[in-house]
């Protein structure tokens, strides 16, 4: 067995609370319980966890909005990132999405598999810390959750890297020789690569341009020219700080 953990188990139900820290206990980790989202607050302001198992659905505060209070404050600086494991009854589709969207790492339903759980737990357990962020910053975390392998994200960043000074001189030459169409069929392709690092901005930029690309056939007015150009620029200033932080998390 690898390191033992310290987890925090967020559930309301008192057999799934019982069953759920009974495996955890066997997989060799320790387990503390609460039985809402506020009380799980409470807890990881006063000690560090390794992990937390947090049910969707609980009295007082559900485990949505506790997850995304906990990464609001992880992204101040004020905690370091914590694994968070989404335990649900749901299994509808969009479940597993909503849970990832608040800022949970992985999803498990009710009634629980034991294999299931562990492997999610060790899973999460290797994963690379997470650094801490502002919304400005990029996460990684479904690049690792996609790959689970450090080298293989280093690889793909490395190759992100090395790809897009040529992407991005291409994009402004297709402005200048005004191909428009070529420019929309780049700047599509470009944004698809760089939604691997959830860069938020660069990917609203790429829409907008997009947007202007998209209007009468591309045939394009001189008020859009203008925007085009601005939006170009924005982008490229963009791209170029995002290689920045990818270049030091290489360091």
């Amino acid at each position: 067995m690898g390191k033992r953990l310290n987890v925090l188990l967020a559930e309301d139900d008192l057999i799934s609370r019982r069953l759920i820290k009974i495996l955890i206990t066997k997989m060799g980790h320790h387990v503390e319980v609460v039985e809402n989202g506020r009380k799980a607050i409470e807890k990881v302001e006063k000690k560090p966890f390794d992990m937390i198992l947090m049910d969707v659905q609980m009295p007082v505060m559900d485990g949505l909005e506790a997850t995304k209070i906990i990464r609001d404050r992880e992204k101040k600086g004020e905690s370091e990132w914590i694994p968070i494991i989404a335990v649900t009854a749901h299994a509808m589709k969009g479940d597993k999405e909503k849970c990832l969207d608040s800022g949970m790492d992985d999803y498990i339903t009710k009634p629980i598999d034991e294999e299931e759980l562990k492997n999610k737990i060790d899973s999460l357990a290797k994963k690379p810390v997470q650094p801490k962020r502002s919304e400005d910053e990029l996460r990684l975390d479904k690049l690792y959750e996609l790959l689970n392998n450090e080298d293989d994200v280093e690889e793909i960043i490395g190759e992100f890297l090395d790809y897009f000074p040529e992407q991005l001189d291409l994009i402004k030459q297709m402005k200048r020789d005004e191909a428009y169409q070529k420019l929309r069929q780049i700047v599509h392709k470009f944004k698809g690569s760089v939604s691997n690092f959830q860069a938020a901005k660069i990917m609203e930029t790429s829409r907008e341009i997009e947007a202007i690309l998209d209007k009468k056939d591309c045939n394009i007015e001189s008020d859009d020219e203008k925007v085009l150009e601005e939006k170009i620029a924005v982008l490229e200033n963009q791209v170029n700080e995002l290689a920045g932080k990818l270049r030091e998390l290489l360091k």
